[in-house]
């Protein structure tokens, strides 16, 4: 028998997989957030291809593209005439 392409994970899998736990998946479930799902019956399942997509619309890039570290303009620079001693 053929493995399927898109597997399904029970809700214990995919928080392990997401890194949480199973009570989390639980909460974001009732408030309509988190990683998609499918119901069956009072089954909760998660494909594979759910999970990771919606790692990936959670990704975050701590530098700005196009733009070197040590550019100015971060929140950590002090305002301009301090630098310039006025």
């Amino acid at each position: 028998m053929q493995e399927p392409s898109n597997p399904h994970h029970s809700t214990g899998n995919a928080a392990a997989y997401l890194g949480n736990s199973e009570r989390t998946l639980a909460r974001w479930r009732s408030l309509r957030e988190g990683p998609p799902y499918i119901r069956v019956g009072r089954k909760v399942r998660y494909l594979q291809s759910d999970l990771d997509e919606w790692l990936a619309r959670h990704r975050v890039h701590p530098v700005r593209e196009g733009r070197p570290v040590g550019c100015g303009g971060g929140a950590h620079q002090r305002p301009t005439s301090e630098r310039h001693g006025r």
